[in-house]
């Protein structure tokens, strides 16, 4: 099919988003605010030449399929109230500059989210007990990172990642933490360690 653009912004009775996996000449797929969304088929983390993705608003939604969207240059999981991981990334996508991950309870980022290559802004609002990433230092061209009241902000999981991390240095240049309760510690050892 030619289809290009598919919206289902704000359809109440939508539950899951089903298998559009002939649809691989979308550029833009949106279901804004489908309040009773709980399940997106894994199709939709597969289409080439998609170029905008949103879930914004869908506040039923826990899981999001794994992500292989190579052409993909804006992702909106903000407002997703019951959403709690970000989805894997399963290989590199390099048009995505900037991440903005609004009211959205993230606890964790997976180790693939280095997978965003070429990320440059994150932005992270009231997102509650979220954990940055340990492998956020190795995105080449990260500078700019915005954390706003996301007051249980965590220390990265020790794994076995860690050793390899650890002796990289990043490109941050824009630090904001406002609101996140970060006591020194943290700071020592994460914060001005690993990421400046």
């Amino acid at each position: 099919m030619n289809l290009t653009v598919l919206n289902f912004d704000g359809t109440e009775c939508l539950t899951q988003i089903p298998d559009i996996s002939s649809l691989q000449n979308l550029v833009k797929l949106t279901f804004e605010c489908c309040e009773n969304l709980v399940a997106i088929h894994d199709s939709v983390g597969f289409l080439d030449k998609l170029k905008i993705l949103s879930a914004f608003g869908c506040g039923k939604l826990m899981s999001f399929p794994p992500i292989k969207l190579i052409s993909l240059e804006q992702l909106d999981l903000s407002s997703c109230s019951s959403l709690e991981s970000f989805p894997e990334i399963l290989g590199k996508m390099e048009n995505i500059t900037q991440l903005e991950l609004k009211y959205t309870p993230l606890k964790e980022f997976p180790f693939s989210f280095r997978n965003l290559a070429r990320l440059r802004d994150l932005v992270l609002v009231d997102c509650g007990n979220v954990q940055l990433p340990i492998s956020i230092v190795m995105l080449p061209e990260l500078a700019q990172i915005f954390a706003l009241g996301c007051k249980g902000l965590l220390l990265p999981k020790q794994d076995k990642d860690e050793e390899e991390v650890s002796s990289m240095s990043s490109n941050v240049n824009c630090l904001c933490l406002s609101g996140c309760n970060l006591c020194h510690q943290i700071l020592n050892h994460y914060i001005l360690r690993k990421i400046i």
